[in-house]
């Protein structure tokens, strides 16, 4: 049976453990969301046999509902930037393991050039 090649990936510097790291707290921020509304819906309960009014309830169903949406519309966004960084990352390790790289400046000098590195 034939071994594998073994890739080491550095992700130092790249970003992927922070978005994957914002993609969980805002699934934690969508859960705090839910536990407000339902907070949000027992002050306004007693608010109701009270004489007073109060807006406490109301602006904490609110900002309980403006955290579900926020968690549940951005976590997915960070998961998938963190995916694509990660798949860009290991694509450029596997492509700079097969080829040297020079740098230019013209345009017309960029793309495989073998005769200059010496492979024919």
């Amino acid at each position: 049976m034939e071994r594998k090649k073994i890739l080491v990936v550095c992700y130092s510097g790249s970003g992927i453990k922070t978005l994957k790291v914002f993609a969980k707290l805002l699934v934690a921020f969508a859960i705090l969301g839910i536990i407000l509304i339902f907070v949000g819906m027992i002050v306004n309960y007693e608010n109701q046999y009270t004489y007073r009014p109060s807006l406490d309830g109301d602006l904490v169903i609110l900002f309980g509902i403006s955290a579900i949406i926020t968690g549940s519309l951005l976590s997915p966004v960070f998961k998938a930037l963190a995916t694509i960084a990660e798949t860009a990352l290991i694509k450029k390790h596997i492509i700079q393991s097969e080829y040297d790289f020079i740098e230019t400046d013209k345009p017309e000098n960029a793309g495989v050039m073998q005769e200059e590195l010496g492979r024919k």
